[in-house]
């Protein structure tokens, strides 16, 4: 399930991202700006869990309050290798379709993260194009960004 985040949650998020797992597939935010998304009105940080139990965040960003279009800025579970990110995706095209209103959910991915890249193919989103050497890592190298999106009629029954 899909929640708007709070204050507390922001130690959990800021350790999530801070990984260095992630250094190489996701940017990371400082605590300040992570707490404007929480009354920001074009982005919107959301707190994944199950059980009450925190297990990843979402990042959205775009036109969220009148059937627009949705960016999917960032993501990331706090335990990657548990097989949980068909659930996360689930959830989170529920949530932008349905509770949004949203036409159009998209975002970029590193083009050589092909464990994501197989997970977003496999949850319905359709690879729309690349941007070559668009983004800079934390890591310091330039790497190829994929294009995903879905829009609310190509999702899966």
């Amino acid at each position: 399930m899909l929640r708007s985040a709070t204050p507390d949650d922001l130690d959990f998020v800021c350790a999530l991202q801070a990984r260095p797992e992630y250094h190489a597939l996701i940017a990371e935010d400082g605590r300040d700006r992570l707490l404007g998304y929480l009354s920001g009105t074009s982005e919107q940080l959301l707190i994944w869990a199950r059980s009450d139990t925190r297990e990843g965040f979402v990042l959205l960003s775009g036109n969220l309050h009148d059937g627009g279009k949705v960016e999917l800025r960032r993501l990331a579970l706090d335990q990657p290798w548990r097989g949980q990110g068909q659930a996360l995706l689930a959830d989170l095209i529920t949530y932008v379709f349905d509770t949004i209103g949203a036409y159009r959910l998209w975002f970029d991915v590193a083009d050589d993260n092909d464990r994501a890249r197989r997970a977003y193919e496999r949850a319905g989103f359709i690879h729309e194009g690349t941007l070559r050497k668009h983004w800079h890592r934390r890591t310091g190298d330039k790497v190829d960004l994929a294009l995903y999106g879905m829009l609310a009629e190509d999702r899966k029954p």
